[in-house]
């Protein structure tokens, strides 16, 4: 689920599982799954960790897939194998790490849908111009930037827009937002004039922590456009 998506965003889970419900997936959830550990990690208590990773490994058996719709999630679970190597663990972890999908990846790479497969619900009868910000976690770690792209402009009625630098950071870096809260800010202004530059309606993302930055940034200037998750677009 993830710590953001499960205590702050819960309608973009449940917009998740049910559009892969919808297209014939079965979706568990299973209580013992935790915190996916990339803060432990970033603070640099690697045994606290792994203790979180080996939890996630248990809680996770026996299914097929393991999906996010948190880059920052995805990273971390398909990184197991490596912040841990060497460790007892290494195996199990890799072959776990196997198994994890960013939901866009997912959508494209295992579920192979298309055009019509990817609409939900009536179809759009004029143009919704959107624009898309790249998630650190998601392009950087994962290589994963064309896949989110491909699930947007297949959708009947929407047009996308590039926006300059889309990969650049909107400047939330999770806890560095936090910290240093006036640089995260200064960085969150350069976004948002690339965002206006697009004329588009709309900004669609696949992290809810940039989702967060992003819908502050916007709201902090005036802006009109509205911040989705890819979830929430479907």
């Amino acid at each position: 689920m993830g710590c953001a998506v499960d205590f702050i965003y819960p309608e973009i889970g449940l917009k998740i599982i049910s559009f892969l419900n919808a297209r014939g997936v079965e979706v568990s959830i299973p209580k013992k799954q935790g915190c996916c550990a990339l803060p432990v990690i970033g603070a640099g208590d690697l045994q606290t960790a792994r203790e979180m990773a080996q939890e996630n490994l248990e809680a996770f058996g026996g299914v097929d897939f393991i999906i996010t719709g948190c880059a920052t999630c995805g990273s971390a679970l398909k990184g197991y194998g490596a912040f841990f190597e060497g460790g007892e663990g290494e195996k199990p972890f890799d072959s776990f790490a196997a198994r994890v999908r960013d939901f866009s990846e997912f959508l494209l790479r295992d579920l192979k849908l298309t055009g019509e497969d990817l609409s939900f619900g009536p179809q759009r009868k004029s143009n919704l111009k959107v624009t898309y910000h790249d998630p650190c976690h998601l392009s950087r770690y994962q290589g994963i930037k064309e896949e989110p792209r491909q699930v947007i402009s297949a959708l009947p009625g929407v047009e996308l827009i590039e926006m300059d630098g889309a990969d650049q950071c909107c400047g939330m870096g999770g806890s560095f937002g936090l910290s240093y809260y006036d640089l995260s800010k200064k960085i969150a202004d350069r976004k948002a004039a690339a965002i206006r530059k697009t004329g588009a309606d709309a900004v669609v993302t696949t992290c809810p922590g940039c989702r967060m930055q992003l819908v502050d940034v916007l709201n902090r200037h005036g802006m009109p456009q509205q911040v989705f998750h890819l979830a929430e677009l479907l």
